[in-house]
């Protein structure tokens, strides 16, 4: 584990305030991304997050220093959008997708304008936004936490708590059911899915 980590976790077992919030500051823009690409909406994204440091806190005093933390969070953040998700019923939309800069992806195109690139993009990434938000969410997850999150097999099959050979199985046949949708949807030739 990250040594910076492992001392911030001391202190903040140790109530130190500060520790607590260098902790956020050094993984609060991981767990963002994860949860906004769940949730495509930056006010849900905002609120999974406070809600998964609130986790955070409260178990940290039972975390174990000798194992890596990144892990940890990540179970606790995917556990938490699994449950929003269960929870709200919501459906992911991509009207306000969001670059790594912090700016919306139809300012970062227009800064390079170009018109026709733009609206054919925007409509594909509806098409495709759309065709994942009909796949099942035990397919949906792992599709997003391997191809949006670039996880290893194994760092989902722990976050998810699943077997290996599960999640390989979820994520074949959600490939498969999105390359179907896609191909209802006339959108043709998926090599990166």
């Amino acid at each position: 584990m990250d040594s910076t980590d492992v001392i911030l976790i001391k202190k903040c077992k140790k109530q130190d305030k500060k520790a607590l919030n260098e902790l956020y500051k050094r993984h609060q823009a991981y767990v963002y991304r994860l949860c906004y690409g769940y949730t495509n909406k930056k006010e849900d994204a905002l609120d999974l997050v406070q809600e998964i440091f609130i986790k955070v806190l409260k178990n940290l005093k039972t975390f174990d220093e000798n194992r890596p933390f990144l892990p940890w969070l990540k179970k606790i953040t995917v556990t938490t959008c699994l449950n929003f998700k269960r929870d709200s019923k919501t459906a992911v939309s991509l009207d306000q997708v969001m670059t790594d800069r912090g700016e919306t992806l139809k300012d970062a195109l227009a800064s390079q304008f170009n018109l026709e690139n733009f609206v054919v993009f925007q409509e594909t990434s509806q098409i495709v936004r759309r065709c994942i938000n009909r796949i099942e969410e035990k397919y949906r997850m792992p599709l997003i936490l391997r191809h949006q999150e670039d996880m290893t097999y194994e760092e989902i099959s722990q976050a998810l708590d699943l077997p290996l050979g599960t999640l390989k199985i979820h994520l074949y046949r959600g490939r498969k059911k999105l390359r179907n949708l896609l191909t209802e949807e006339g959108i043709w030739g998926m090599p990166n899915v």
